[in-house]
């Protein structure tokens, strides 16, 4: 089964299927590197999401003793 694309699909379909392979190397090793970036500050995310959960039990902890 042949699927349509609209225009801009096609045109970059066309462009696409004119890329060497130096080019798609090139663009592959790009993608490898953003998708490492977007991981690392990803992780840096969580680490920062851990922290402020820590500080805020420990702070919950900090009122229950000052209520009693």
């Amino acid at each position: 089964m042949r699927r349509s694309y609209s225009s801009s699909s096609g045109s970059l379909m066309h462009s696409l299927e004119n890329l060497d392979l130096s080019q798609v190397a090139a663009i592959s090793n790009d993608l490898r590197s953003i998708c490492t970036k977007e991981k690392v500050q990803l992780q840096d995310l969580k680490d920062r999401l851990a922290s402020f959960m820590e500080r805020v039990q420990e702070l919950e902890q900090q009122n229950k003793l000052l209520e009693a």
